[in-house]
Formats: C-alpha cells, structure tokens, sequence
C-alpha cells in the first residue's frame, strides 16, 4: 500500500487533494497506522480503517471473501 501511495503522491501535481482509505485486519492495524503517520506524503491524507469497521464486506458480498472462508474450512 505504501508504494501506492507514494507513486500517486509524487506523480501528482496536487498530492495535498488526495484522500487514501486503506483497509486491513486487525493483525497490521496498528503497524500500518504507525507506518502511515511517521512518513511524510506531501500533505495527502491517508486513513487505515479495520476490515471489521466495514460490515458490509462480508462473503456475501465480495467473492473473494467468500473464497478465503471457504478455504479456511
């Protein structure tokens, strides 16, 4: 995700406009937060959200999920 938001960041001419939402699980919230607020972006906001925060995105709704899940069992 950081090389993403670097690239956008330094390939643009108003990096201070963007808003980047990253989503993770629980495990890397922390350390993705920590990650994000210690490097510097130009100004771009970055906010990292819990998968969890985002009850919509269950198996249902994203195929992916749905394959994970079933890969677990």
């Amino acid at each position: 995700m950081s090389v993403v938001v670097n690239f956008v960041v330094r390939n643009s001419r108003e990096p201070w406009k963007h808003i980047f939402h990253l989503v993770t699980d629980q495990m890397n919230l922390g350390a993705m937060r920590v990650m994000f607020r210690t490097k510097d972006y130009s100004g771009a906001h970055i906010e990292v959200k819990d998968v969890e925060d985002y009850k919509f995105l269950n198996s249902s709704y994203v195929p992916v999920l749905r394959q994970l899940e079933s890969a677990n069992l």
